[in-house]
């Protein structure tokens, strides 16, 4: 979980999973408020909660480091 969170912070996004609903902010963006994860698939609201995140993590593999990942976003 913390290899998600520093990358979510190298690509300017703040990650919440303290509260009741986890949210995220676009931290490089004029976004005044959080977005509820629940508010990022009306299909699947749960994939974006703290247990849908640790689920996939289980099952990933580290691809990119925090550097290239860096390296990616200022390439866009």
């Amino acid at each position: 979980m913390e290899n998600f969170k520093k990358k979510a912070m190298a690509l300017n996004l703040s990650v919440e999973f303290s509260g009741k609903y986890t949210t995220y902010k676009l931290l490089d963006e004029p976004q005044i408020k959080n977005t509820r994860g629940r508010s990022l698939s009306k299909n699947h609201p749960e994939k974006y909660k703290f247990e849908g995140i640790m689920e996939k993590l289980k099952s990933n593999d580290v691809v990119l480091s925090i550097e290239e990942l860096e390296e990616l976003d200022k390439k866009l």
